[in-house]
């Protein structure tokens, strides 16, 4: 990182072979509410998507709160990023696709990070990003007028069970952002262009209170940004309940939707076939 920290990360390739050729990178950053996770949250992804697309998968860590509060999380982030824009690993080649993606904090993070992507004109440039349950809108005043009345989820979703709207409160105390940065969102920055951002899959839950934050923001890049989306809404599941239940058939159908979903971005039909839910820690957050 740009103060010398060494954060850890997995890698994720198939054997090289003789008729291998290089292939897209995809960067994911784990949930945890910016507090508790590690990368190994993706291990089930991220070993579905190379074992059924040609790619390459970093699952990548990142400072945590409340030691490192904001903004080390997203300078981590993006730090990760720039990184392996300038220095992929072997068997990548970044003009196949070079996809950011993240779930809950993680998403917060990857959306942040696109955003940065294209303040600094990064290259090569990302072609997809990947939003599971993201927090995007710091405030209701922070949500573009024209979509305002559909920021309901907030209040309406106070009570999930998985994330009430306390606990979403006691995350940002730790996290502790400036909600007027464009490293907590995307849409706080100068040069925010949603026609300028890449092509985009989202997921959100019913219940959640985040919910509106996914919905207004895939509408917001495709109906101004002309931005290709694809967004998967799950009506009567609390937030992350994948991580924490994966022994339900709604879980690994969540976990395969994420399969399609980063194959519709790198431009390749899926079959995910029946994914089996579930991850080595229950850390959404």
């Amino acid at each position: 990182m740009r103060d010398t920290h060494l954060n850890t990360a997995q890698l994720f390739q198939r054997k090289p072979s003789t008729t291998s050729s290089p292939g897209p990178l995809i960067v994911l950053f784990h949930g945890g509410g910016f507090a508790v996770g590690s990368p190994i949250q993706f291990t089930l992804l991220a070993r579905s998507l190379v074992s059924l697309l040609p790619c390459t998968v970093i699952s990548a860590a990142y400072r945590l709160a409340p030691e490192t509060p904001f903004p080390t999380p997203a300078q981590d982030a993006w730090d990760t990023l720039s990184h392996l824009a300038s220095h992929p690993p072997p068997g990548v080649d970044l003009a196949r696709g070079f996809i950011i993606g993240g779930a809950s904090s993680g998403a917060n993070l990857a959306a942040v990070v696109a955003q940065l992507a294209q303040t600094h004109n990064l290259s090569p440039p990302l072609t997809g990003q990947f939003l599971s349950l993201p927090l995007i809108f710091p405030s209701e005043e922070s949500v573009p007028e024209s979509y305002r009345e559909m920021y309901t989820s907030i209040s309406l979703n106070d009570k999930d069970p998985i994330q009430s709207l306390p606990s979403l409160h006691a995350i940002l105390r730790r996290y502790a952002p400036n909600p007027r940065s464009p490293l907590f969102s995307p849409v706080n920055s100068l040069s925010f262009d949603p026609a300028k951002l890449p092509k985009t899959y989202i997921q959100v839950c019913g219940l959640d209170p985040l919910r509106d934050d996914g919905i207004i923001y895939e509408k917001l890049l495709r109906e101004e940004g002309g931005v290709a989306t694809r967004l998967d809404v799950y009506e009567k599941f609390p937030h992350g309940w994948w991580l924490f239940m994966p022994g339900l058939r709604s879980s690994g159908e969540a976990v395969g939707d994420m399969v399609r979903g980063v194959g519709w971005l790198l431009g390749v039909e899926v079959d995910a076939g029946r994914v089996r839910g579930g991850n080595d820690e229950s850390s959404a957050g």
